[in-house]
């Protein structure tokens, strides 16, 4: 064992012990696609409670420095508009496959229409979203040059604070909330240190009925100690002020931290707390003050804006679906590496996972005529996607049918969300299936979808989605 010196605060006090470390296995503990797949299936309702903002990111060109002052010049090029703060919440948990409720407040101007609409768009449910002259859209523009992030402007709320907790305001959006909550699987507060923030929210929460699960991401954790959370999700900075102390540049960080956890769990009142480390993964403290830590792949600094929102959706999906704080962690650590992959605001999806975790892709083949594609066939093919990883849909082309019509089918059934990839045959289902050999076969046995006459499967199971739309039921056979 080595012979350490013990760790130090900036007030002279020797740190605590460290938590006791899950060590029982070699490195992290092991998320195959099965869970995975489990978890991105699962589609929980999840409230997001939180400080709705805009992101912007202008991309464009630099060649030469202005004549009036020694600053670059830059030709704009494409803008890129994105849901941020407690909205990128929202975005991460919808991309992960659940139904998300978002509550905040958004002020009446074009920033708040603009980040509500791109709420919608993702299939979030945004009726609990109150528009308020007394509060502004909070706007965070980030000019990029060549991949670099040249210039962050901030349009913030500059309006009076006291107007933004004035007592209708607060009783409509606790109205809004009370409502979002009813049904929920997990409350998520996503507080950035606006409107949601200065508004008497944890004392109105704390006397509602809650789900089972509610996370507390806030800059200011301990505001939110009244609703007894289960699970906190501070970063290096919060997590100092917590426990007054200074370790975010101590190369001996991760273990300050896990030194901590404990300490950052009772301040907030929280059954469990994952410190954030970005680059340095997290560590993650439970009631027993037993500590397991993840380890990060970090990218450029410039790419990984919003990952601890999809870090915090990653960890309540997985806290939702039953996995002890340690695997639910990792879920979320794989969940932010993938994002900050990307550009932009972060963002990942089940399929991003599904790929990264690896194993064989189940794929789905769906057949039909889809003329016209109706509402009952968009229902199918979704619960059809929902039978595997990759949906191949074959379309049956008429005798004497155009080249034009077909493509304008096929076009249609392209831009269904759950399609991946769509096919025509004008003679042999059964040809199709011999050349594709898919893993199963999706019908609708209901009457409603697409009804085609069932070909000779070659032993491929045929799944009738008409009972699928619930769990994910297996029926096996040939037609008869």
């Amino acid at each position: 064992m080595r012979n350490e010196q013990p760790l130090i605060t900036p007030d002279g006090s020797r740190a605590p012990e460290p938590a006791r470390t899950d060590s029982a296995a070699p490195g992290p503990p092991a998320l195959g696609r099965e869970e995975v797949q489990a978890i991105v299936s699962a589609a929980p309702t999840v409230t997001v409670i939180g400080d709705i903002m805009l992101d912007c990111w202008l991309h464009g060109r630099s060649s030469r420095l202005a004549r009036e002052a020694p600053v670059a010049v830059v030709e704009q090029g494409s803008e890129v508009l994105s849901p941020g703060g407690a909205a990128n919440t929202a975005m991460n948990l919808a991309a992960l496959g659940a139904r998300v409720r978002m509550v905040g407040v958004i002020g009446d101007d074009e920033s708040g229409r603009t980040v509500k609409d791109l709420l919608v768009d993702a299939d979030v449910d945004v009726s609990g979203v109150l528009t308020s002259e007394q509060v502004a859209t909070t706007k965070k523009t980030r000019i990029v040059v060549d991949d670099h992030i040249l210039l962050r402007l901030d349009c913030l709320d500059d309006k009076d604070s006291a107007e933004g907790v004035s007592e209708p305001w607060l009783e409509e959006l606790c109205s809004r909330a009370r409502h979002a909550l009813d049904g929920s699987a997990a409350l998520v507060i996503a507080d950035y240190g606006g409107a949601i923030h200065s508004a008497q929210l944890p004392e109105r929460l704390a006397r509602e009925a809650r789900p089972a699960l509610t996370v507390v991401d806030a800059h200011e954790p301990e505001q939110w100690k009244l609703l007894r959370p289960d699970v906190v999700t501070p970063n290096a900075d919060e997590a100092e002020r917590l426990v007054d102390a200074s370790f975010r540049d101590d190369p001996r960080r991760v273990e300050l931290a896990q030194r901590f956890a404990p300490a950052v769990r009772e301040a907030t009142n929280a059954e469990a707390a994952v410190i954030t480390l970005d680059r340095d993964g997290s560590v993650s403290v439970d009631g027993t003050d037993d500590a397991h830590l993840t380890t990060a792949h970090p990218v450029p600094e410039r790419q990984a804006s919003g990952a601890g929102d999809t870090f915090v959706a990653g960890l309540t999906m997985a806290l939702v679906a039953g996995l002890r704080l340690a695997l639910a962690a990792e879920f979320a650590q794989m969940a932010a590496d993938v994002a900050i992959r990307g550009e932009g605001t972060s963002l990942c999806t089940g399929d991003d996972l599904l790929q990264l975790v690896g194993g064989p892709r189940r794929t789905v083949l769906a057949l039909g005529h889809f003329d016209p594609l109706s509402s009952e066939d968009r229902t199918f093919l979704t619960s059809a996607r929902r039978l595997g990883d990759y949906l191949v849909v074959a379309v049956d082309r008429d005798a004497g049918e155009d080249g034009a019509a077909l493509r304008s089918r096929m076009q249609l059934l392209n831009a269904h969300p759950s399609v991946d990839l769509v096919a025509e045959y004008a003679f042999s289902a059964s040809e199709v299936i011999e050349s594709l050999r898919p893993d199963v076969i999706a019908f609708d046995s209901s009457g409603t979808g697409p009804q085609i006459a069932l070909p000779q499967t070659g032993g491929i199971p045929l799944v009738d989605v008409s009972s699928t739309r619930g769990p994910d039921p297996l029926r096996t056979g040939e037609p008869s």
